[in-house]
């Protein structure tokens, strides 16, 4: 089957399930959660893949999902302990901006609310496990693009 090259797709798990072209950079995931900075600062362009690497963080990390199958075959995979400690293990919240139609503080601030109370009701789950709550670490990937 030949690569597509999807033009504007963002989301990790939608291009690796319809096998569009995709330009591995799982590593990032290893050297990145190393680093132990409190905060990334990611800047590029626009259109230069912030948000589908974002996309990707999330997939890697969320403990709501079951990513190995999206994962196969690339970078990370081949790093098998790192997979099985952090891999699907973490709470995770993916918050971007790109939508933000507020041309000030306060319609951005209206649309961070609104964003908040819809995501509330998918997030409090996670963070509320029985067991072991040690690995509880809530993680949040945010794009202001």
């Amino acid at each position: 089957m030949e690569k597509v090259i999807s033009i504007g797709k963002q989301n990790f798990a939608s291009l690796r399930e319809n096998h569009y072209f995709f330009v591995d950079k799982s590593h990032f995931i290893k050297d990145w959660w190393e680093n132990g900075d409190e905060i990334t600062l990611i800047t590029r362009p626009r259109r230069f893949g912030k948000t589908l690497g974002m996309s990707m963080l999330e997939y890697f990390f969320d403990v709501r999902k079951d990513s190995k199958e999206l994962f196969a075959g690339l970078e990370i995979m081949k790093n098998q302990e790192i997979c099985q400690q952090w891999m699907n293990q973490y709470p995770t919240i993916f918050v971007s901006f790109r939508q933000v139609d507020g041309l000030n503080f306060d319609g951005a601030f209206v649309f961070v609310m609104q964003f908040s109370s819809k995501k509330e009701s998918t997030v409090a789950p996670a963070f509320t496990t029985e067991g072991d709550s040690t690995n509880l670490l809530p993680v949040a990937y945010v794009n202001v693009d």
